[in-house]
């Protein structure tokens, strides 16, 4: 399976995030691709004293959110393959689970695009972002680069 190019928006966002939970560290990595293919950011934040990997997904769409208003974008999909996290952002019910408080910036977030979606995929096609998570947790650094991807790729 290939990542897909977006349907009704400009550009595409993946998230995932990686676990360790020996070294109690975790993992976000982020992609932004436009209807071509071609990277536009990529982004890699390290995070420290997250419970689970649920709640380390819901910090990886987060970081989705911050990455388009930093590249000021209003149209977007975000995919990710976490079931859960999409189902909770795509709702404008109050959160009460563990992941609440994210939920909620979440859902506060998404109404300053003016057409934003989110979507499930399968882990096949959210290769790039898994990679970036699991390669940024190994190496233990934020990344942001506008217009590629770090050296390892």
């Amino acid at each position: 399976m290939r990542w897909k190019t977006p349907i009704g928006a400009d550009v595409k966002i993946n998230f995932d995030a990686a676990f360790n939970l020996n070294q109690a560290r975790s993992g976000s990595g982020v992609v932004a691709r436009n209807a071509l293919g071609e990277v536009l950011a990529s982004k890699i934040v390290i995070h420290r004293r997250v419970p689970t990997l649920f709640t380390m997904e819901a910090c990886a769409c987060f970081q989705t959110l911050l990455l388009e208003e930093q590249l000021a974008l209003d149209s977007v999909v975000i995919e990710g393959d976490s079931r859960m996290t999409i189902k909770k952002c795509e709702s404008d019910s109050l959160e009460k689970s563990i992941i609440g408080s994210i939920i909620r910036d979440i859902q506060h977030y998404k109404h300053h695009f003016r057409r934003i979606s989110f979507n499930h995929i399968p882990r096949l096609e959210n290769c790039l972002a898994h990679t970036l998570a699991i390669e940024g947790l190994r190496k233990g650094e934020d990344l942001y680069l506008e217009r590629g991807l770090p050296e390892f790729f």
